[in-house]
């Protein structure tokens, strides 16, 4: 009786305790918020064209423009530290190499990033980096014509040559789809509507030649230019690429707008200018919009576009989103919508 009332005993022992319900592991402690540490320096590597942009930010000078941005470059930047956490802000002015290059190998902390870039810092396990969309770094790879020159200064040609441009192949072959392909440059219109030119506006016996003219800095521009060129081969064009000033007035120019203003005037001036007495038209609704504000203003930059588009003076390509690649320890990145980096706000957490 004793063994059985035993039995009976540890069995409701066990049954209860296989009734208590489980003991749940202690739940892991909240992660501390990173902490800001005074001091450290920032190594950033911009383009020509993204220093003198960021010049309109009071962030370095632009050359021939007002006289407060004549100051030297470097101190610009070394001020602009005074005003941050840091201590200072480096630039790396060495571009031999690509500034995402230079990111990934932990030569500088920031840098921004296009096209097969970002699919290369989204596939950095080593550098494990922060992207942050910058939609007012966005840049538009657009062609200037020079109206003053042979061939570019027909207007039937140079929409022959903006309606050839085979806009889709070079988002997708050249920048992996992460891009559109553009018709205008800041409006948001659909581009101009042409009555359809000749399929080739010049004779058989005579081929155009024509320079082009890129930033060797740029792989991006490199890329697009490398691929022009081998379009118009087929087109009966023979496209001679430039780098620098071996020729002094190049037919054609590739470069990369981005609107670093939000006031529409300032950001297509540079364009109507450009277009010269060709873009009178332009420059005309470019004065009232000077003189106009608000919507009125707005409208009247984007008539001043559509003239230099209707024109083919400025020929845009291909849009790209911009991305701001950071160092995972480098807090309060913040993109702005014209261009700004907003360096005042940015701290180290290590």
């Amino acid at each position: 009786m004793r063994r059985v009332a035993l039995i009976v005993l540890l069995t409701g022992i066990y049954i209860g305790c296989a009734r208590q319900p489980p003991s749940l592991p202690a739940p892991p402690p909240e992660p501390e918020p990173p902490q800001p540490l005074q001091g450290g320096a920032v190594r950033l590597a911009l383009s020509f064209a993204e220093r003198d942009a960021l010049a309109h930010h009071a962030l370095g000078p632009v050359e021939g423009s007002d006289p407060a941005f004549v100051e030297d470059r470097v101190d610009r930047w070394s001020r602009l530290a005074r005003t941050t956490r840091l201590d200072r802000v480096e630039f790396v002015s060495d571009r031999r190499i690509d500034a995402v290059d230079l990111f990934l190998l932990g030569e500088i902390d920031l840098t921004p990033a296009y096209g097969r870039d970002v699919g290369r810092l989204r596939e950095a396990d080593a550098a494990r980096p922060r992207l942050s969309r910058a939609p007012g770094w966005d840049r538009t790879y657009l062609i200037r014509c020079d109206p003053r020159l042979r061939w570019t200064n027909d207007p039937n040609f140079r929409r022959w040559f903006a309606e050839t441009i085979d806009r889709v192949d070079l988002v997708e072959g050249l920048f992996d789809g992460r891009g559109a392909p553009a018709w205008t440059v800041q409006s948001s219109s659909g581009g101009p509507l042409w009555q359809p030119p000749v399929i080739h506006p010049f004779g058989s016996t005579s081929q155009p030649v024509l320079h082009l003219k890129y930033d060797p800095a740029d792989s991006g521009a490199a890329s697009v230019a490398s691929r022009m060129k081998a379009l118009f081969v087929n087109h009966g064009v023979e496209m001679r690429l430039v780098t620098g000033d071996e020729i002094e007035r190049p037919e054609l120019t590739l470069s990369a707008h981005q609107r670093w203003s939000p006031d529409p005037v300032v950001a297509i001036l540079p364009l109507v200018r450009a277009g010269g007495l060709a873009g009178e038209g332009a420059a005309h609704y470019l004065e009232q919009a000077r003189n106009a504000a608000g919507e009125a203003r707005e409208n009247l930059a984007s008539l001043a576009e559509e003239a230099l588009l209707i024109q083919a003076l400025v020929i845009p390509l291909v849009r790209l989103e911009a991305w701001i690649a950071s160092a995972p320890a480098l807090e309060g990145v913040k993109p702005g919508l014209t261009g700004e980096l907003a360096l005042e706000e940015i701290w180290w957490s290590r």
